[in-house]
């Protein structure tokens, strides 16, 4: 006796088991190399400010649902689609409230100015806050363009129909033949 097994009944234990797997591996990477995570998160502190708790779970996000999309093979789905929309409200915002607040760290420098001697100091400090500013943004666009480019593809009309027409050819089609007898 033998018993068919439908081949997509593995699948869901085999990427859970891989992504247990990915999960292992990347907590035993993380504890033996913690200074570099450490140092890592230190860097982009220094680079973008506490916007940084925000856009790093964002981008963390981001790639999430990009391997969602990859390991199930189902992109046009309303979660990916509400993934989608959480990613392009929060990135952009993101990236400019890092902006407004480099901003006003930069031009806060300009209060602490005590005479000619000081400016150069204070020129530097106004230098870190507007490269703080530049890289904000550009993290915040860096995800949402991906995000809003993925979400046009998806779920365009064109790629709709495309998807259609592809599932019906894919379709097995039944014929039913008419006898007609004299």
């Amino acid at each position: 006796m033998t018993v068919s097994r439908n081949p997509r009944q593995g699948s869901g234990a085999l990427s859970s088991l891989f992504l247990l797997v990915m999960a292992l591996v990347m907590a035993y990477a993380l504890y033996q190399s913690h200074t570099l995570a450490l140092g890592a998160a230190y860097y982009w502190f220094e680079r973008v400010g506490w916007v940084m708790f925000g856009l790093l779970p964002l981008t963390a996000y981001f790639l999430y649902v990009i391997g969602r999309i990859l390991i199930t093979r189902q992109a046009a789905t309303e979660s990916v689609r509400k993934d989608l929309d959480i990613i392009l409200f929060a990135a952009p915002l993101l990236g400019m409230l890092g902006t407004v607040d480099g901003l006003r760290e930069a031009l806060q420098q300009f209060y602490l100015i005590d005479g000619v001697e000081n400016l150069m100091e204070v020129l530097a400090e106004f230098l870190n806050g507007a490269s703080r500013m530049l890289y904000t943004t550009e993290w915040g666009l860096i995800i949402a363009l991906p995000a809003g480019l993925m979400k046009k593809l998806i779920f365009s009309e064109k790629a709709k129909e495309k998807r259609s027409e592809t599932k019906a050819h894919s379709e097995p089609r039944h014929t039913v033949a008419t006898v007609t007898t004299k």
